[in-house]
């Protein structure tokens, strides 16, 4: 019978954070390159697009504002949630 080798250490969650935080600015560079290459066809585009977003900056682009409230009813707002 062969012996088995012990079970190898994972590596802790802490290399991955370091690998972020070393790697945040090339992250961040690409994040942005992404919002604008979207916000770019967006303009372009004159069909429908259905967003949901966090970010209010780029809400503001939109034309429209539906709002899906808890009662489950549709509602139409001239500016994005949150947005005051």
């Amino acid at each position: 019978m062969t012996k088995m080798a012990p079970p190898r250490k994972r590596r802790p969650t802490k290399s991955l954070t370091q690998w972020v935080l070393r790697n945040s600015d090339t992250i961040q560079t690409e994040i942005v390159k992404s919002a604008e290459a979207l916000e770019h066809a967006l303009e372009s585009y004159e069909g429908t697009v259905i967003a949901v977003t966090h970010d209010r900056w780029f809400a503001r682009s939109f034309t429209r504002f539906l709002i899906f409230g808890g009662d489950g009813q549709v509602y139409e707002s001239p500016e994005p949630v949150g947005s005051h």
